[in-house]
């Protein structure tokens, strides 16, 4: 009983293969030949000139093809007094080359300090092209620094709300108006301060009607009037209750003279 087989010698474009099979009980061998193959089996591509590159079948047959450029790589940067340089490379391991032209503008490296800035005064740095022109400019004054601000020391002391303006100024009283009006005359010395509650019932009897209201606006009247009013109220420490009083005593049907007492003052 034969096995599967197994090829011993593959076929190729010019030659015929083997196949050998084995009997699985007593191990005898049988041999099977394989045709030659129908196309060409190539190698890999190899690097024939700077255009193009071959591969070759066993048969000896060789076939040639350009060159196949990937999208190349930057192995040179350009600067701005030296070209660049770009590469290529092929599946075959061929390479070419191509300048990438110099940079029309200037490549300034990195910042670095010339002198630091202070408070007082201003810094400088630069930067410089690889064709050696370069870039200084200024660096700010630092900003002053203020002092901290010392807080008072804390106590335990209870704080205590400031005295209040009507407390530490009390209002002072004009007492000479007061004083003026309680203090007796020369001519009343003998006169007490207080004087007794006049009745009105009293004073009215005896007085008609219109009597009264007669009395109440002449009162009205002798207050209007600047001299007498002061002389009565001011100068003689007089109340309207006196003024009533007066009235009562004098006749009732002969008209009232005002005092005249004052005028010889």
């Amino acid at each position: 009983t034969w096995n599967s087989g197994t090829v011993t010698t593959a076929a190729t474009h010019t030659a015929a293969g083997v196949k050998t099979y084995t009997c699985t009980g007593c191990s005898a061998t049988k041999t099977e030949a394989i045709a030659k193959a129908t196309t060409h089996t190539y190698g890999n591509w190899q690097k024939y000139n700077s255009v193009e590159h071959k591969r070759t079948c066993n048969c000896g047959d060789v076939q040639y093809a350009d060159h196949t450029w990937n999208s190349g790589t930057e192995t040179t940067a350009a600067t701005h007094t030296t070209v660049g340089v770009k590469t290529y490379t092929c599946a075959c391991n061929a390479a070419k080359t191509e300048e990438i032209p110099k940079l029309t503008e200037h490549t300034y490296g990195d910042w670095y300090i010339i002198e630091k800035a202070t408070v007082d005064a201003e810094g400088s740095r630069k930067k410089v092209c690889a064709c050696g022109d370069e870039i200084v400019e200024s660096i700010a004054k630092l900003p002053a620094v203020e002092p901290p601000v010392e807080e008072p020391p804390a106590t335990d002391e209870p704080v205590t709300d400031s005295p209040n303006e009507d407390e530490t100024n009390p209002v002072e009283t004009d007492t000479s108006e007061q004083n003026s009006s309680t203090t007796p005359s020369d001519d009343n010395s003998s006169q007490s301060n207080t004087e007794a509650p006049v009745d009105e019932t009293e004073i009215n009897e005896g007085m008609t009607t219109g009597e009264v209201v007669a009395l109440s606006a002449g009162g009205a009247a002798v207050v209007g009037v600047g001299g007498a009013s002061v002389w009565w109220f001011a100068i003689e420490k007089k109340k309207l209750a006196d003024l009533l009083k007066l009235f009562k005593k004098a006749p009732t049907k002969a008209p009232i003279d005002p005092p005249t007492d004052h005028l010889t003052k």
